[in-house]
């Protein structure tokens, strides 16, 4: 009885390193893919800012352009380049000239998750809003201010409200240039021109984040 005893208890401590080491290599396998769904997720909105620039003549800017709107309700640079990511449908559902938090275009995302806009990577740091928020954020340039200031600015960066950005307004070239950042810490809506870009306040070299 005892031999019986100890074997089931060897076999019970075997089963359970196995499987530890199973769910390593499990969490490690998924991580691992959701690290590849990020990667491409930026690759997917690189193309469709190049691609927004080959159709328009220009870089998306960091909002819709609407003078009848303050920058803080405008559509965001991600609503504008939806239909180059393969979701004209998407795009249609807004009506371009209300604000993001309108009760048209709000629905959408507080409904819907664009999962290219997506991160997989940070199930344990939920969005900081009801709304469902992006963890690619463009980048506005030096200071908070950023957004806001013209082309000519030494501070401006690759997202502005109002900058009608063009490839020969890099003057280091795009390749030397910051224009969209990963973050662990989505808030806000995607939607939302303010809730999807951001200026430098991180310890990273000016010359990649300004323009020139």
């Amino acid at each position: 009885m005892n031999l019986r005893v100890l074997h089931v208890v060897l076999v019970a401590f075997v089963l359970l390193i196995v499987g530890s080491v199973l769910i390593v290599a499990v969490g490690k396998v998924r991580e691992a893919a959701n690290k590849t769904q990020c990667a491409n997720n930026m690759k997917q909105a690189g193309l469709a800012i190049l691609n927004y620039q080959d159709t328009f003549g220009r870089f998306p800017p960091a909002g819709r352009i609407n003078a009848n709107l303050p920058v803080e309700k405008r559509l965001g640079w991600l609503y504008l380049v939806v239909p180059f990511v393969e979701s004209s449908n998407l795009y249609r559902e807004f009506d371009q000239d209300q604000a993001w938090d309108s009760e048209k275009n709000r629905v959408i995302p507080l409904t819907f998750c664009h999962l290219v806009y997506h991160c997989p990577s940070y199930p344990d740091r939920p969005a900081t809003s009801k709304f469902i928020p992006t963890n690619y954020l463009g980048i506005t340039g030096l200071g908070t201010e950023a957004a806001t200031l013209p082309l000519d600015d030494p501070k401006a960066g690759f997202f502005g409200y109002e900058r009608k950005l063009r490839f020969e307004d890099i003057k280091k070239g795009p390749s030397n240039t910051l224009e969209v950042m990963e973050t662990a810490w989505a808030g806000g809506a995607w939607t939302a021109a303010p809730d999807s870009v951001i200026s430098r306040s991180w310890n990273v070299g000016s010359g990649v984040v300004s323009l020139r």
